[in-house]
């Protein structure tokens, strides 16, 4: 496979260009069940190869799923064709590096017949009604697992690989109690089958959907709020941009002239690092095939930096942060690792406050320029020692104070299911909760 894509990088440069590949593969499976019944059993595969070839600052994207000698010829033919009918770009580049990098996250566990894996989930119903006899049914359940390898090279003698795999399941129990409905979602993952957590799966999304049960509503009002790490990921998700050099470049960087200037509390530091050791997920290289290191985007509440490649460095005179993503079949963005929030000191704050634990129409209802947003919520009110339950309220605000108008509840870190976001417990003031109440 590797002499056969340094042969097509060969013909790049016989056509005096410079370019790079990315070959990616996969194999999966996947199985859901209607009760006792498996309605989903897929096993599934994939291949992509694509090719960026630049030539006179022109850049052009051919890509393919066949990796024969004359498919390859034809996917270079394709590139070349490509970047003759493209404008000019003077910043977009293939990077200049060399050498090689092998990354492998791998479970060595022992292998887990698919026969167990089935009867898992064709009796997860079961296991739910053992736990909670008020279960109806599962209407949204699912077991996953994927197998990737990817591959770099360039033309200035660069080679990276990556083996990775995850290992997933999720449910939503719908419980029914004199006549109320009441369902929560969750998920577990891990890199091998043994490490997914199928008894915390079912007794937390059984332990929300029974307090729901009993949900009441909230006052309309202003409301100190926390939000779950899983929440406030769902939030960092979608405000994504404020981050990206390349969102700055297409002036659509709401943050574009902060940089120096405060955009979270002061107490607040936020970084990205690929290598930090509690997060699932380890990336030693970029798509660039550059060496991914740790940023500071925010230190003690001040924009240092966004996330570059190298375009976006060249173009705007940054350094280049090596957050370049790309697949085969695109062009060159940028993407986060992993988010670590830090405090600095703890703060005092009125003890009544809610706890957000689902969002509803978040990525819909939220504006990436402005910072506004609405949103469905469900959580828990805590009041004079109660944690009280509610549903059916919409959360309104602006993103960008909300960062700025905190108090650190705990320094102690926690993390999202995902584990790719890390923070410190936050209470966010101030916000507006409409509820059906006065």
């Amino acid at each position: 496979m590797r002499d056969l894509l340094e042969k097509t990088l060969e013909e790049v440069r016989k056509e005096k260009a410079s370019g790079d590949i990315i070959f990616q593969s996969s194999k999966s499976l996947k199985l859901s069940a209607f009760g006792k019944e498996l309605t989903e059993y897929k096993v599934s595969g994939s291949q992509l190869l694509g090719l960026r070839l630049i030539k006179n600052n022109k850049v052009g994207l051919a890509y393919t799923e066949s990796l024969d000698r004359d498919s390859l010829n034809y996917l270079v033919k394709t590139a070349l064709q490509n970047a003759e009918a493209s404008s000019e770009n003077e910043y977009e580049f293939v990077s200049f590096n060399e050498g090689e990098v092998h990354d492998e996250e791998l479970s060595h566990q022992d292998e887990v017949d698919v026969e167990i894996k089935v009867k898992k989930v064709t009796s997860l119903l079961e296991d739910f009604k053992k736990r909670d006899s008020r279960v109806e049914s599962l209407p949204y359940n699912g077991y996953v697992e994927n197998e990737n390898f990817n591959m770099y090279l360039n033309t200035h003698n660069r080679f990276t690989s990556r083996k990775d795999q995850f290992f997933q399941t999720w449910a939503m129990p719908l419980l029914i109690d004199d006549g109320k409905k009441s369902t929560y979602y969750d998920y577990s993952i891990a890199s091998g089958y043994q490490g997914l957590e199928w008894d915390r799966l079912m007794d937390e999304t059984l332990a929300v959907a029974g307090a729901m049960l009993k949900s009441t509503h909230l006052k309309t009002s202003k409301y100190h709020v926390e939000f779950s790490a899983n929440c406030l990921n769902s939030f960092f998700q979608k405000f994504s941009s404020l981050f990206s050099a390349k969102a700055v470049v297409n002036k659509m960087n709401a943050w574009e002239k902060l940089l120096e200037k405060k955009v979270m509390h002061e107490s607040l530091t936020l970084v990205d690092d690929s290598f930090f050791k509690e997060a699932f997920s380890h990336y030693r290289c970029d798509s660039e095939g550059n060496d991914h290191k740790k940023v500071s985007l925010v230190e003690d509440g001040i924009l240092k930096t966004f996330l570059h490649n190298s375009s976006t460095a060249k173009q705007l005179g940054h350094s280049n942060t090596h957050h370049a993503l790309r697949g085969p079949g695109s062009s060159l963005g940028i993407g986060r690792t992993n988010f670590i929030i830090t405090g600095k000191e703890t703060h005092h704050f009125d003890e009544t406050y809610v706890e957000i634990i689902q969002l509803d129409g978040l990525f819909s209802g939220a504006n990436e320029v402005t910072g506004d947003f609405s949103c469905g919520v469900k959580g828990f009110l805590h009041k004079e020692g109660e944690k009280i339950p509610f549903a059916d309220a919409t959360l309104s605000g602006n993103f960008f104070e909300m960062l700025k108008n905190l108090s650190v509840r705990d320094l102690k870190l926690q993390a999202d299911t995902g584990m790719s976001l890390f923070t410190p417990k936050l209470i966010f003031h101030d916000l507006s909760i409409a509820g059906q109440g006065a």
